[in-house]
C-alpha cells in the first residue's frame, strides 16, 4: 500500500504525499497489530526502530505465542514494566506511530531547535503535514484495528469477517467474539486448545460441551455458565449448519510453543548444529508448513514428544472418548475414584483428582512410588482402569533473590514474582519447570534442581542465572551452594559444577581436578569453599573473600563444618579447634591481638555476621572475633557468656541466648549491640530475629521484645498491643512480621519494606510461614495460597501471579 503513495510522488504535493503516507503506514500497522492479538502473538520489544513501514513483523528477538489467555503476559523478561506486554501492544503501536507524525509534521525538528522555533517553522513552511491532520490519522489507528480484529475473530468463530462493531450486546458475531474474550481472560483459559477445542463440541448440551472445552483449556470449572451461553448462541447463530469445519479452516491444528520458538532459534543460529538439533529444527519447519494438515501429525499413531513440540488439542473430546478410572488416594486415606479419557493430559487426571478430594495442587505417583509426568497422555503413561494411585500434596517453599520470589507450590512447579532482573520473571524457562524438588539464588538469579537431577536457571546472566555453558554438565546434581554471584553444584559422583561471575566463584577450573568426593560446600560473597570426603578443603574465588587458603591448608584437616561470611571462612575440626582464612578484619585471622583464639577449644558451632564470627563452646561460653580493630570482639561481655544456648546476629552485632532465657548482646550499640533498655524485660527468650540494625525477641508468654534502630524495626510500640500470641518472627533488611496464634500477621519497621501490612491485612489469615527478600515479605496460607507486601520492586506486589499462587 505504500507503494501506491510512492506511485503518486510525481503527481502529489509534498503534504499530500506525506499525508498518504501517513495514512497507508497507520492503516498496514492496525491491520498487523490486529492480527498479532488474534492469534496470540507477542512481539516483545516493540520499540519505534522494531516496526516496518510496509507492516510486516520484523526484528523478532523474545517474541512469543500466549499460552494461557493473559492480556499482562509479556515475553520479554527485562521489559520490568511489562510495557510491551501482549494486551499494551495497541497502545504501542499508536504511540509509535505519533512519532512517525512527529517526524512528518516537523515537530521532532522544531522541538530540537527551541530557541528558532518561528524562524524555522516559518522557513520550512508548506514541506511538512499540519499537525492537527496528522493528529487525526493516527487518531484513526483504534477504529481501523477494532474492525480488522473484530473480523479475524470472527473467522476463528467460524463466521464470515464482517469487521462490524457489536452494537445489540447479543449474540451477533462481533458480541460472541468480545464475550469468548472476555471468558478466555477471566477463566485464563489456553488461548490455543480453547480456540481449536471450539471445533470439536459434539451434540452434548450446552453444559456439558462447556464443562469438556474448559477442563481441555486448563480451565475448569471457571464461569461455567457464561462459557455455557456462548455455545448456546453460537450453535444458534449456525442453526443446522456445521461451524466446526469454518473454524477448523481458521485456526491452525497445532500452535508452536515460545520456549519451543526459543530453542529453534538458538539452534538455527549455530554454525553446526549437531544431528538430533537438525532433526528437531527441521521437524518444526515441516509442522509449521502445514498447521491446519491433521496428516501431517499423524493423530492415529502420535508418540507423545518428551519436548512437547507441539499442541495437538483435539484430543480430550468424544471422537476419542476411550477412557478408564483409577483410585486417587491422599496419604490421609482419603480416596476417588476418577475418570479419564486416554486421550487427555495426566494434568487432566490430577485436576480432577484435586477437585473430587477438595485439596490443592499436588503431585501424582503411581503404584511404585514414582511421579507422573503431568504433560505426558494418560495412554502413555501406562495407566489402566482399576489402578491406585496417590495425590502428594505438600506445602508451598518460598525462596528469594534481593528483590524477587520463587514458590515451589505442591505440585512440584513454580511461580516467580519481583523485579524481573533479579529472577521476578522466569518465562524464558516456566514451560520447563516441572517436578522442582529445591531452589538457590544468588543476589540477582535462581537454579532449580528438577527431579531428574537437572538444573534450569534465571534471572541476571551475570549473577548465574545463564547456565547454557554447562548445561550438558548439570546431570543428577544432589544440591547447589550459591555466593553472591555464582553457583556451585555438587553431582551424584561427588564432582562440582560451577557458573555465573567467572572472577567471585563461577569458574572453578583451577581446583576442578581437586574437587573430587566433595561433601559440602560454604560460600562467602565472592568465593567458595568445599570439604572433600577425606576432610581436606579447596576453595576458590575472590583471593580477597576467601578462595586463598594455602596459607592453612596444612591445618585444614578432619574438617567437620564451614561457616562464612562476606570475605572470610571460619572451619571446625574434628578436635573442635577452628582454623580461619580470608579477609583479616572480617574474622579471617584468628591469630590476631585480643581475637580470644586461646579460648577456642571444643568449639560446637560458630555463627557468622557479615564481618565477623562467634562461635560456641562446649562448656557454654561463646568468642567472637572480627571487625575492625576488634571491633566484634567479646571481651566487654566474657563473662557474662555462659551456658550460650544460640546465638543470632544482625550485620553489626551479635544477641546471645543463654541457658536461662536471658539475652546478652555486643558490638555496634545503635545497631541492637546494646540491650540494657530492654534487658529487664529480656527473660524466658525462645528465640531471636534481626534486621540490618535492630533485633526482635520472641519470650515464652508469645510476647515480643525488640531493640537497635527504631527505622529498621527496633520499636515495636505500634503494634505492640497485638503481639501477644506470637508463634514465630521473620525479618527482612529493615521490618519484621510476626504470625500470631490465630495465623494473623502483625508487622513494624519501615512501613515501605513491609512494616506496613494494612493493605493486605484481611488476606492475612490462617498464615503458616512467612518468607522475605530485602524489602518485602511473602505469607503461605494454610490453603497453600500467598499474600505479599512491601516493597512492589522487591516481590511485595504478587497481583501478577495470584491466580497461580492458588493451590485449590
Amino acid at each position: 500500500m505504500v507503494a501506491s503513495c510512492a506511485a503518486k510522488a510525481d503527481a502529489l504535493p509534498r503534504e499530500a504525499l506525506l499525508r498518504c503516507l501517513l495514512s497507508r503506514v497507520t492503516e498496514r500497522t492496525a491491520a498487523l497489530l490486529a492480527a498479532w492479538m488474534a492469534v496470540g502473538f507477542a512481539h516483545g520489544v516493540m520499540n519505534t526502530d522494531n516496526l516496518s513501514l510496509l507492516g510486516i513483523t520484523v526484528d523478532l528477538n523474545v517474541f512469543g505465542f500466549l499460552s494461557t489467555f493473559d492480556p499482562s503476559w509479556q515475553p520479554n523478561y527485562i521489559d520490568e514494566t511489562a510495557r510491551y506486554a501482549f494486551g499494551e501492544q495497541p497502545d504501542i503501536a499508536r504511540w509509535n506511530l505519533q512519532r512517525i507524525a512527529d517526524a512528518l509534521t516537523g515537530t521532532s525538528f522544531v522541538s530540537d531547535r527551541e530557541p528558532d522555533a518561528d524562524i524555522w517553522a516559518a522557513r520550512h513552511q508548506g514541506e511538512w503535514m499540519d499537525p492537527q491532520e496528522a493528529a487525526g490519522i493516527v487518531k484513526g489507528f483504534d477504529e481501523t484495528f477494532e474492525v480488522c480484529r473484530v473480523a479475524r475473530m470472527e473467522l476463528r468463530l467460524g463466521f464470515p469477517a464482517t469487521g462490524q462493531a457489536c452494537a445489540t450486546g447479543g449474540s451477533q458475531p462481533a458480541c460472541l467474539e468480545r464475550r469468548w474474550r472476555e471468558w478466555l481472560a477471566a477463566a485464563r483459559a489456553d488461548y490455543p486448545r480453547a480456540s481449536r477445542g471450539l471445533a470439536e463440541i459434539t451434540a452434548d448440551d450446552d453444559a456439558s460441551a462447556a464443562a469438556k472445552l474448559a477442563s481441555h483449556a486448563g480451565a475448569a470449572e471457571r464461569d461455567l455458565e457464561t462459557l455455557s451461553a456462548l455455545i448456546g448462541d453460537l450453535r444458534a447463530l449456525y442453526g443446522e449448519r456445521d461451524f466446526r469445519a469454518a473454524i477448523r479452516a481458521a485456526v491452525p491444528l497445532a500452535t508452536p510453543r515460545s520456549h519451543i520458538l526459543r530453542e529453534a532459534a538458538r539452534i538455527a543460529e549455530l554454525e553446526k548444529p549437531g544431528k538430533t538439533a537438525a532433526a528437531f529444527l527441521s521437524e518444526i519447519q515441516r509442522l509449521l508448513g502445514s498447521p491446519f494438515d491433521a496428516a501431517a501429525f499423524h493423530l492415529d499413531d502420535h508418540e507423545d514428544d518428551p519436548r512437547e513440540i507441539f499442541l495437538i488439542p483435539c484430543l480430550p473430546f468424544p471422537a476419542c472418548s476411550m477412557s478408564i478410572t483409577v483410585e486417587v488416594r491422599l496419604l490421609s486415606g482419603k480416596t476417588a475414584a476418577v475418570q479419564v479419557g486416554l486421550e487427555e493430559a495426566v494434568a487432566t487426571l490430577k485436576h480432577r483428582a484435586q477437585t473430587e478430594l477438595g485439596v490443592g495442587k499436588g503431585r501424582l505417583l503411581d503404584s511404585s512410588g514414582s511421579i507422573l509426568d503431568a504433560c505426558v497422555l494418560v495412554k502413555h503413561a501406562g495407566l489402566k482402569t482399576g489402578d491406585s494411585l496417590t495425590l502428594h500434596v505438600s506445602r508451598v517453599h518460598i525462596h528469594c533473590t534481593a528483590k524477587a520470589f520463587a514458590a515451589i507450590l505442591s505440585d512440584g512447579s513454580v511461580v516467580t514474582w519481583g523485579a524481573p532482573r533479579f529472577g521476578g520473571d522466569s518465562s524464558g524457562v516456566q514451560d520447563q519447570m516441572r517436578n522442582v524438588q529445591q531452589i538457590q539464588a544468588t543476589l540477582r538469579a535462581f537454579a532449580a534442581v528438577l527431579g531428574d537431577g537437572s538444573v534450569l536457571t534465571w534471572g541476571d546472566a551475570e549473577f548465574g542465572g545463564d547456565s547454557r555453558a554447562v548445561q550438558d554438565q548439570l546431570k543428577n546434581v544432589q544440591q547447589i551452594q550459591s555466593a553472591h554471584r555464582s553457583f556451585a553444584a555438587i553431582l551424584a559422583d561427588g564432582s562440582v559444577v560451577t557458573w555465573g561471575a567467572a572472577l567471585y566463584g563461577g569458574d572453578s577450573s583451577a581446583v576442578q581436578h581437586q574437587l573430587r568426593s566433595v561433601q559440602q560446600i560454604q560460600a562467602s560473597s565472592r568465593a567458595f569453599a568445599a570439604i572433600l570426603g577425606d576432610g581436606s578443603v579447596v576453595t576458590w574465588g575472590h583471593s580477597a573473600d576467601g578462595s586463598d587458603s594455602s596459607a592453612v591448608q596444612h591445618q585444614l584437616r578432619n574438617v567437620q563444618q564451614i561457616q562464612a561470611n562476606r570475605r572470610a571462612f571460619a572451619a571446625i575440626l574434628g578436635d573442635g579447634s577452628v582454623v580461619t582464612w580470608g579477609d583479616a578484619i572480617s574474622g579471617g585471622n584468628i591469630a590476631s591481638p585480643g581475637s580470644g583464639v586461646d579460648q577456642l577449644k571444643n568449639v560446637q558451632q560458630i555463627q557468622a555476621l557479615p564481618g565477623a564470627f562467634a562461635a560456641v563452646l562446649a562448656d557454654g561460653s561463646a568468642v567472637a572475633w572480627g571487625g575492625l580493630h576488634g571491633a566484634y570482639d567479646s571481651g566487654n561481655v566474657q563473662d557474662q557468656l555462659k551456658n550460650v544456648k544460640q546465638i543470632q546476629a544482625s550485620p553489626c552485632a551479635f544477641a546471645a541466648i543463654l541457658g536461662d532465657g536471658s539475652v546478652v548482646t555486643w558490638g555496634l550499640a545503635e545497631d541492637g549491640g546494646d540491650s540494657s533498655a530492654v534487658q529487664d524485660q529480656l527473660k524466658n527468650v525462645q528465640q531471636i530475629q534481626a534486621t540490618r540494625r535492630a533485633f526482635a525477641a520472641l519470650l515464652g508468654d508469645g510476647s515480643v521484645v525488640t531493640w537497635g534502630f527504631v527505622g529498621a524495626g527496633g520499636c515495636s510500640r505500634a503494634v505492640q498491643h497485638q503481639l501477644e500470641t506470637v508463634q514465630q518472627i521473620q525479618a527482612n533488611a529493615s521490618a519484621f512480621a510476626a504470625i500470631l496464634g490465630d495465623g494473623s500477621v502483625a508487622t513494624w519497621g519501615a512501613a515501605g519494606a513491609g512494616g506496613d501490612s494494612r493493605a493486605v491485612q484481611d488476606q492475612l489469615k490462617n498464615v503458616q510461614h512467612v518468607q522475605a527478600t530485602e524489602d518485602a515479605f511473602a505469607a503461605v496460607l494454610g490453603d497453600g495460597s500467598v499474600v505479599a507486601w512491601g516493597d512492589a520492586g522487591a516481590g511485595g506486589a504478587s497481583g501478577a501471579v495470584h491466580e497461580q499462587l492458588r493451590s485449590v
